[in-house]
């Protein structure tokens, strides 16, 4: 009878012993899966942060083409607008220049007029000379 319980209490601590082991082993996996997951988790992090730093950096070289081609434009605005001024400035140089050559040209018609008209009061002068000249002969 003693023997009896002997072995059954034998077979009672074998069996609790693999049941401790079993659990023990679950645990040691179950713990490993946690820690690769872990570790999974913590690469797809950082993976998402550089990408993060990536789009960021993206972004601000982007915004800085956006300023030196605005910088440019203004640039090219200024430049355009220089030039229309100096257009401006030419055209109204050629019109006062157009003016003056109309003036000249206006003060010459008027010294000729002004020699013509002298030359027929000389050549009428002459002529009543002429004829003061020949009324006298006679």
């Amino acid at each position: 009878m003693i023997l009896n319980i002997l072995e059954s209490i034998l077979s009672d601590n074998s069996n609790n012993n693999n049941n401790n082991n079993n659990n023990n082993n679950n645990n040691n996996n179950n713990n490993n899966n946690n820690n690769n997951n872990n570790n999974n988790n913590n690469n797809n992090n950082n993976n998402n942060n550089n990408n993060n730093n990536n789009n960021n950096n993206n972004n601000n070289n982007n915004n800085n083409n956006n300023n030196n081609n605005n910088n440019n434009n203004n640039n090219n605005n200024n430049n355009n607008n220089n030039n229309n001024n100096n257009n401006n400035n030419n055209n109204n140089n050629n019109n006062n220049n157009n003016n003056n050559n109309n003036n000249n040209n206006n003060n010459n018609n008027n010294n000729n007029n002004n020699n013509n008209n002298n030359n027929n009061n000389n050549n009428n002068n002459n002529n009543n000379n002429n004829n003061n000249i020949i009324i006298i002969i006679k």
